[in-house]
């Protein structure tokens, strides 16, 4: 097993992709299916709940949606776009990042690729950051060889609560975690607005959080 990171990512109301607008209009996963690239330009197709997907083209009329196949329970619908727009996609691809699985929710975008390392990560959702409002890491899995064996750490987003993942994140940025420390409990607590002591309350429990995702595996 070579070492890297598989790293998923959230963006939320990118408003250059149809899967996830179609996705908020449903009401329902659409689950990316295929992406063919041609001389005039990009044919995608996702799969939707077919009940939820009802008008599901008239709702999303930008991306001129059409219904071409439906299984028991799913809908498949196809759109066309230009190449090299600019889409989330392509920004992670462009960064030399293949795409291995995407799938849209509630109007959130989640994209899972392959990494070499923590700095890629960086850069990706850097890069992200500059062209959408609100980008996310959801979860890594770093895979690494020790002694001649395998292991897997997992991260998982979800297991921190909204504000203990915005006290974590932002103590990081102003280098709280840095040797020598960038920023001390006082400085990340007066931009969060919160006491010393609640901030040290919430780092606590979303280190614990995040070693034990770590440790258990």
């Amino acid at each position: 097993m070579g070492e890297g990171i598989r790293t998923e990512i959230r963006i939320d109301e990118p408003d250059d992709c149809p899967v996830a607008t179609a996705s908020a209009e449903a009401g329902a996963v659409c689950h990316h299916a295929s992406r063919t690239t041609n001389a005039a330009g990009v044919t995608e197709e996702f799969l939707v709940d077919a009940e939820a997907s009802e008008g599901l083209e008239e709702s999303v009329p930008d991306a001129d949606l059409d219904e071409v196949f439906t299984y028991a329970i799913n809908s498949v619908y196809r759109f066309d776009r230009e190449a090299d727009r600019g889409c989330p996609c392509e920004v992670i691809e462009g960064l030399e990042c293949p795409i291995f699985d995407i799938y849209a929710r509630n109007g959130s975008l989640f994209v899972s690729f392959h990494v070499a390392d923590a700095e890629g990560v960086r850069e990706v959702v850097s890069t992200l950051r500059d062209q959408y409002a609100n980008v996310e890491v959801e979860n890594l899995i770093r895979s690494q060889q020790a002694s001649g064996d395998e292991a897997l750490a997992f991260i998982d987003r979800t297991e921190l609560t909204d504000r203990q993942w915005e006290v974590l994140r932002m103590a990081y940025e102003m280098g709280y975690f840095d040797h020598p420390k960038q920023a001390n409990a006082s400085d990340v607590a007066e931009v969060l607005d919160i006491a010393p002591a609640t901030l040290s309350e919430h780092l606590a429990a979303a280190q614990t959080k995040v070693f034990e995702s770590i440790l258990d595996e």
